[in-house]
């Protein structure tokens, strides 16, 4: 089965995106593959508009978030509290497609997240843990050495409807530079799309 995870869909209009033309777009699509979901997640901010009413109560979890000065800040990987709730839903799946805000920000730090789970079996940013210098410091490891070997491009997980943010997003295709820069399968952002990716942006 596909699980279709839809990272802070909303968070984009509820926080200043200026370019609403193009979220619209986003916006639209994403209501179309919502409405075509075999099974839908939400992973939710502290940003939501009304989206996520439409999804059951058992599918909706909550991102990490912390506070910068009062301000609210939103990570898209899972809250440690909702850790069991998330490994419950991911393990009913075979695929994975990511939508949400923003590409290559939050909705790739949960698509890191969900493959560290699903290939190692392991809570990479347990964020509320102690800190832990060495443990961040080996997952920061074992992340660049699956990137170097492909891992994410041989995954079952994809990026599907993202809307990008205003300032670009850095896509490391195979080549000699990227073999030089150690990245032979090019970057994560990259791995993870495939002909169904759609990037709405602003160009």
């Amino acid at each position: 089965m596909n699980i279709d995870f839809f990272i802070h869909p909303e968070h984009p209009i509820n926080t200043g995106y200026p370019h609403i033309q193009v979220y619209r777009r986003y916006f639209d699509h994403l209501n179309q593959v919502l409405e075509g979901s075999e099974f839908p997640v939400i992973i939710s901010g502290s940003f939501e508009g009304k989206f996520i009413d439409r999804f059951p109560l058992e599918q909706r979890i909550e991102s990490a978030s912390y506070f910068i000065c009062d301000c609210p800040v939103d990570l898209g990987e899972v809250s440690p509290s909702g850790w069991e709730q998330f490994t419950a839903l991911a393990d009913r799946g075979d695929s994975y497609r990511v939508h949400g805000s923003f590409f290559g920000q939050c909705t790739e730090g949960f698509a890191v997240q969900l493959f560290a789970y699903i290939k190692r079996r392991e809570h990479w940013h347990n964020w509320r843990a102690a800190v832990d210098k060495e443990g961040a410091a080996c997952q920061d490891k074992l992340r660049g050495q699956h990137e170097y070997a492909g891992d994410f491009k041989n995954s079952n997980i994809r990026f599907g409807v993202v809307l990008a943010p205003t300032e670009p997003i850095k896509i490391a295709r195979p080549s000699l530079i990227s073999t030089l820069c150690k990245k032979p399968h090019g970057n994560i952002t990259y791995q993870l799309m495939d002909d169904r990716t759609i990037v709405y942006q602003n160009i």
